[in-house]
């Protein structure tokens, strides 16, 4: 950063503290009374409010680390109990429109963009949508490489021509930290109602913590170290190549 921008930076807050201080104090001169005091005190403590709040975010966001490095060693798990043949389109649940916070609306992005633009890939994602006025639930049918601006896709009702297999999101949204969520990946036979494969994870986001541009804590983002969910859906239901 340029030298004059970083001596703006730290020296207009100690500015603005320093003349704070300096009112107060000519205040409090006047004559003293619980309210000078109150104000001279408040005045001088200052920079100590928003220390308190960035130390505090510090600290939230170690225990989030630990509870995340926890819940990873002993509940994160994959397995695959059964993979089905090749196929050409799968169906989607909670690919769109998760409800996981903006801080980790981004990974619904990313898996949506794995699971329809790398190779190897379907023919078709049909993404279940959510009720309409009248409760009746539908689908709609993307053709890989259908670009986003040729508007959105005809909604089907549920069941009729949709794709066999599928997969459907989840984060659980009763983690005791606002940092780390809980995702779950279950991959459906809608024909015979069977789980062919589960997968249990989890998300850390933390944002970077600065105080008077020192970081206390870097912005971080990990996974459990177990496969991407849109590469663990690949290997459940592998896509036939064309």
């Amino acid at each position: 950063m340029n030298p004059l921008l970083t001596g703006m930076m730290y020296a207009w807050p100690a500015g603005v503290w320093i003349a704070g201080v300096v009112v107060a104090l000519a205040w409090a001169s006047r004559g003293v009374s619980t309210v000078r005091l109150a104000v001279l005190a408040l005045a001088l403590l200052w920079p100590a409010l928003p220390l308190t709040t960035r130390l505090l975010a510090q600290h939230e966001a170690r225990q989030a680390a630990e509870q995340f490095a926890i819940l990873c060693a002993k509940q994160a798990h994959e397995r695959i109990l059964r993979r089905s043949e090749l196929v050409t389109a799968i169906f989607v649940e909670g690919g769109s429109g998760i409800r996981s916070g903006l801080i980790f609306r981004y990974f619904e992005s990313e898996i949506w963009s794995k699971l329809t633009l790398e190779q190897p890939g379907y023919r078709e994602v049909d993404v279940v949508g959510l009720k309409d006025a009248d409760g009746s639930v539908f689908y709609s049918a993307r053709e890989r490489g259908q670009p986003t601006y040729a508007g959105p896709p005809a909604r089907k009702p549920l069941g009729e021509g949709m794709a066999r297999y599928g997969v459907r999101f989840e984060f659980q949204t009763s983690a005791t930290n606002k940092m780390v969520r809980e995702f779950h990946v279950a991959v459906i036979d809608r024909q015979t109602n069977e789980v062919l494969a589960e997968q249990r994870s989890f998300l850390y986001r933390a944002p970077d913590i600065v105080i008077g541009g020192y970081p206390l804590w870097r912005r971080q983002e990990r996974t459990c170290p177990l496969a991407h969910p849109a590469d663990f859906v690949r290997a459940a239901l592998p896509p036939r190549n064309h």
